[in-house]
């Protein structure tokens, strides 16, 4: 309660100010890192949940998601960092990893500034196994064919993200 009435969260240009603050210190603390891979040239702001406030994506190669931040009370946070996602045209955000071993596919959504997770699925090489945690509980509990695991994982559009330089911000 003391937060909220003495940090009140900015909108508009104060919240969209702040977020770019953000970006800039994580492109200044990445830039001196000696590996490339490592470096955060990009950043994107898109409304997420719906709110009408825009968060703060970054990304290292203008193609996959590296953080996303939003702005609490009177700075900004991370809601998640050091990933690999990408937007889906619905809004919702995808990671896939992948090795030789297995594949999992998770899908989630931005919600009041909260993570909701809305798919899970798991393929082991090994087992021959397709599974999906139906239920979103941690638990791979439904098994499937391999057809219907592709149907699910590939039910998707991308969506366009107008990437900017962070070294083009004032």
């Amino acid at each position: 309660q003391w937060l909220r009435e003495n940090h009140p969260t900015p909108t508009g240009a104060a919240r969209e100010r702040l977020l770019l603050e953000e970006a800039k210190e994580i492109r200044a603390s990445t830039i001196q890192k000696p590996y490339p891979e490592l470096q955060v040239p990009y950043y994107c702001l898109i409304d997420l949940d719906g709110d009408g406030q825009r968060e703060l994506l970054t990304s290292r190669d203008g193609i996959y998601i590296r953080d996303i931040y939003t702005v609490r009370y009177d700075r900004a946070y991370a809601l998640q960092f050091w990933s690999n996602m990408r937007l889906l045209a619905d809004g919702t955000l995808e990671y896939i990893q992948q090795n030789d071993d297995a594949e999992s596919v998770a899908r989630f959504r931005v919600v009041d500034g909260q993570w909701v997770q809305t798919l899970r699925l798991v393929y082991g090489a090994q087992e021959g196994r397709y599974l999906q945690d139906a239920d979103l509980d941690y638990y791979y509990d439904t098994e499937l064919t391999g057809q219907t695991y592709e149907a699910l994982a590939e039910d998707k559009a991308y969506a366009s993200l107008s990437w900017q330089s962070i070294d083009d911000l004032p």
